[in-house]
């Protein structure tokens, strides 16, 4: 088998936003670049995606350190999206409408006034809306008493934007390698040498960035993640032509499911959190759930014919929280873990992996809770 000598580039493992946006980044600073995805660039997580830039809608009890980091994202992200668009000529479609978090019934609405409770105390924008508004507004939406509507949780294409990074990638001269699938890390005493593919290749470099997404913890050979550390969770989700005039224009989220348009008609209906490993399977009962659940809040949904059933998988870590930085095994990075916020935390996520292999990052107190460090093992 051929092997390929990269000791003069950053090897990325991974094409998925994440990886994309990294490699994307250190070829801006004049950085050597090679990425290899299992797959197709974009087809992974990234392709599942609904888009959705969740700070608000999103935010859970107890993340504080995760929600610093959503917000440095969000305060970075329309100049990201512009940069990359400038470099790609490619639109990624993105939107600054708010996001509409709708209650059904009493129950709903008193836990959305604590979710909105705790999202106005740490300095998050969330304002009720009365029925009559959201009639007004939404004319479209039924059997809802109430809704939240959130002004800074903005969306965009995740299709358009693996489309954009791929091609600005290819202008930075990056090289880009499909259906290469890493087995394992190799290593030895004097340190990182590079991977094997799962075809038997061998790619020599000695600086490297997982960023697999959830397949992370199946190479071999990292010591962070020799156990259950990262693990994928399934989404299902349904893609619906909406015609010509869409019953909705902007995201709507309920407790059970959320709908995403976009701006060439279609609606994405999702998602699913289920612990089925790889399983790619798009199940009766999934869907049926999904659709029950967006037709009781859009009804004009009914004779909409759906176009797509797919599903994607989540890479959650242990804690909830991104894995990003040094690996205990000297020259190897990590930038996984991401979970539901893969699309958010790319901006920041690029730049920070990118100051970490030129050597400006090391010891960032504000990122000390993402670091690798938390699951090292005994290499």
């Amino acid at each position: 088998m051929k092997s390929l000598h990269m000791l003069d580039h950053v090897l990325i493992i991974g094409g998925g936003v994440v990886g994309l946006t990294t490699a994307w980044e250190l070829a801006r600073r004049d950085r050597k670049v090679c990425i290899v995805e299992a797959g197709t660039f974009g087809q992974g997580a990234t392709a599942a995606a609904g888009g959705m830039l969740g700070l608000t809608a999103e935010v859970h009890f107890g993340e504080g350190d995760l929600l610093a980091f959503q917000k440095k994202n969000v305060e970075i992200y329309e100049e990201y999206v512009n940069q990359l668009q400038t470099a790609s000529d490619t639109d990624v479609d993105y939107r600054n409408q708010p996001t509409l978090v709708v209650a059904r019934d009493r129950d709903d609405e008193e836990a959305l006034q604590r979710v909105v409770d705790y999202q106005t105390g740490v300095g998050l924008r969330a304002h009720w809306l009365g029925a009559d508004e959201i009639k007004a507004r939404h004319p479209s939406l039924r059997n809802v008493v109430r809704a939240v509507a959130c002004p800074d949780d903005h969306r965009l294409d995740p299709a358009a934007l693996a489309r954009a990074l791929i091609v600005a990638c290819r202008r930075r001269g990056v090289k880009m390698m499909e259906d290469s699938a890493v087995l394992r890390v190799m290593s030895d005493e004097r340190g990182l040498r590079g991977v094997v593919l799962e075809d038997g290749r061998r790619i020599y470099a000695n600086q490297i960035i997982v960023a697999a997404g959830a397949r992370s913890a199946t190479i071999e050979g990292i010591p962070e993640l020799s156990g259950p550390v990262v693990r994928p969770v399934r989404g299902q989700i349904i893609v619906v032509d909406g015609g010509e005039q869409p019953p909705i224009d902007t995201v709507i989220r309920s407790p059970d499911v959320y709908l995403v348009p976009r701006r060439d008609g279609r609606i994405f209906i999702g998602s699913t959190m289920e612990e089925k490993g790889f399983s790619r399977e798009v199940t009766v009962g999934a869907v049926r759930t999904l659709l029950e659940e967006a037709w009781t809040i859009v009804p004009d949904l009914d004779e909409r014919p759906i176009i797509e059933l797919r599903c994607g998988f989540r890479p959650v870590s242990l804690d909830g929280r991104p894995i990003l930085g040094p690996s205990q095994l000297s020259g190897l990075f990590l930038a996984c873990g991401h979970g539901r916020h893969g699309i958010l935390l790319a901006p920041m996520t690029g730049r920070i992996m990118a100051r970490y292999l030129c050597g400006e990052q090391e010891g960032d107190p504000e990122f000390e809770a993402f670091t690798p460090r938390r699951f090292a093992t005994t290499p």
